[in-house]
This record gives structure tokens, sequence and C-alpha cells, in this order.
């Protein structure tokens, strides 16, 4: 192990504590405040701080703790862009990889059915009608969803009320009327 001079270790790594456990000269220890060892340091050195100096050193301090704070958040972002990227990618891949298991089973499905004795163009024709009654479905489920888009709830808060006492609710008499999800409906 290689000893190194109290003074190096309060370089490499300042605040921090020697090997021995002594606080470097120019360091503070580990709990201190350190606007109380910045204000006192031109003291011991012979004169007392001027306001001026006492507040370029806050703002110097700020700006580092600042900097800090917005380089870590930046390093936060990057990564959390490099996550959402990846997921996006496997995204990708995993539906690559159902669109070719689909493919097949309607290879499959159309194979078995020829070998059954069907027509080709029979067969064919099925997977065809399936397929497009799938695509419709799942329009007509899509399309559902989209109301829901206009943030209906937060339109219906922000609009004038129709009642005189200008309540924007249901009355303390009233219960409020459970709707039903339109998909929960129709399952």
């Amino acid at each position: 192990m290689v000893e190194r001079e109290p003074h190096a270790a309060a370089a490499a790594a300042p605040g921090m504590r020697a090997a021995d456990g002594e606080v470097p000269p120019g360091a503070s220890a580990p709990g201190a405040d350190p606007l109380a060892a910045g204000a006192d340091a031109p003291a011991r050195a012979g004169h007392d701080p001027s306001l001026m100096e006492i507040g370029r050193q806050l703002i110097d301090d700020l700006r580092g703790a600042l900097q800090a704070r917005f380089h870590l958040l930046a390093l936060e972002a990057r990564r959390a862009g490099l996550a959402l990227t990846m997921m996006a990618l496997y995204a990708v891949l995993a539906a690559l990889l159902a669109l070719t298991a689909w493919v097949c089973g309607w290879v499959l499905a159309i194979t078995l059915a020829m070998a059954a004795g069907m027509p080709f163009g029979v067969v064919l024709g099925i997977a065809l009608v399936l397929s497009a009654v799938g695509v419709w479905i799942l329009l007509r489920m899509a399309r559902a969803e989209a109301q829901h888009l206009l943030f209906p709830a937060t339109v219906r808060q922000l609009a004038p009320s129709r009642t005189p006492e200008g309540d924007r609710g249901p009355s303390p008499a009233q219960p409020p009327v459970a709707t039903a999800h339109p998909a929960s409906a129709a399952r």
C-alpha cells in the first residue's frame, strides 16, 4: 500500500479524510457547515471577510451545487432516453417475431385445410375473410378508445355550469351516478 501525504489526499478528494483519519489541511470535516468554514477561512488568514467576499462565496457554492444537480439530471435523462430506445427496439423485434408466428400459423392452417381436401381458393378466401374481420374489430376498438384522448372529464369540469346555483357536481343528497366503460360493457 502506498502512503500518501495528507496534502495529496486533500488535493485528490476535497472534504475527504486522509488515510489516518485526520482531516487534511484546507478540507472541512464531514458534517461541518461549509458556509461557516468558508466564512472563517479569510479570518484565519489575518483579515475579516467583507460582505462582498461572503456573497461571492455563497454564489459560487450555489452555482456549484446547481451545476452538480443539473449534471446528474442530464446523466439520468440520457440513461432514461437510452432505456426508452432499447424498450422500443425490443418491442419492434417482438412485433416482428409475432408477425412471423402469425404468418406461419396461417400457412399451417391453409396447408392442413388443403391436406383435408379443401380447394386452395376456398381456404385462402376463408383466411382473408377471417383476417378482415379481425382488422375491423380491432379498428372499432381503437376508435372507441379515441374518445379518451380528448380528456372528457376535464372538459366537463372546466365547462360552465348549467345549474343556477353554479354547482359543478351532484348535490350531497344525490349519490354520484356510476357509468360503465364502453369496452367493459361490450364483454
